[in-house]
Parts: C-alpha cells; sequence; structure tokens
C-alpha cells in the first residue's frame, strides 16, 4: 500500500513539464549567440516561451522578435530600446501560431490535471486518515499515512 503514493508521486516527476518536447513538436530556443537568454531551453510551454524576451518557439515570438548582443540586450523585448541600447533586433520567422499554441496549452494543462487527479486518487486508496467528502473534511488528511 505504501507503494502507491510512491508511484503516484514518481508519476507526477515523469509528468511532461520541463522536458524536451516530442519530435515534431517544437522547442523554446534562445538566439544562438553565446549570449543568448540561457532560460529559453528550459522553457517547455509554446507560449511561456513565446511571450519570454530572447526566447523564440521555432522562429515565432510575441515580441515579433527578440534582442541580440550582450547580456543586457537579451532581455529586451522592444526594437526601440534593444537599438538604442547599441543591440541588434532580429525579427521573428513568422507570426505565432496561436491555434497551435492554444492548444499545448490545453494538453499541458490536461495532462497536468490528470497528474494530479492520479496523484490524489493513489494518496485517498493508502491513508489512514480518511474523511466524509464534504466541505468541511481536512483536504490534507488522505495525505497522512
Amino acid at each position: 500500500p505504501a507503494a502507491a503514493p510512491a508511484a503516484a508521486h514518481a508519476a507526477l516527476a515523469q509528468a511532461p513539464v520541463g522536458r524536451a518536447p516530442a519530435p515534431g513538436m517544437g522547442s523554446c530556443t534562445g538566439d544562438g549567440t553565446p549570449t543568448q537568454n540561457p532560460n529559453c531551453i528550459f522553457n517547455p510551454t509554446r507560449s511561456g516561451c513565446t511571450w519570454s524576451p530572447g526566447c523564440n518557439w521555432e522562429g515565432e515570438s510575441h515580441f515579433d522578435g527578440w534582442c541580440s548582443g550582450s547580456l543586457a540586450c537579451v532581455y529586451t523585448s522592444n526594437p526601440s530600446v534593444c537599438a538604442s541600447s547599441g543591440c541588434t533586433w532580429v525579427a521573428a520567422k513568422r507570426p505565432v501560431n496561436m491555434t497551435a499554441e492554444r492548444e499545448m496549452d490545453a494538453a499541458g494543462a490536461r495532462t497536468a490535471a490528470e497528474t494530479i487527479k492520479a496523484t490524489d486518487d493513489a494518496a485517498r486508496q493508502t491513508a489512514l486518515c480518511q474523511g466524509g467528502g464534504g466541505i468541511f473534511e481536512n483536504p490534507w488528511c488522505k495525505y497522512i499515512y
């Protein structure tokens, strides 16, 4: 019985957040220079990536491009500020595909909800403390072993 919560927690740790997308799903990158935004590669979502200055999802950015140059440049999201800082504005390859972005966000939310429910169900099955399920039930009771 104690293995069930451990398995559920392991499943949660294996959720797709922070993983590289499957082949063909795209990925978040910086501009490829030594001073690129180092956080881009850790951004697992299309929308999170395209809203992050200096990052792009296969050439897409909500800022219509990104600023390249020194470390101070890559966090700039405005072409005018980029140019006035002595940096180079790189235009996005294409506009953001909003349909694809919404679909990926919905799929990620669905996966997260399913993982949370599986973890919750596993904890409920093995908990020594069981509540009545009413509005006054202690919500943490199911996690007491």
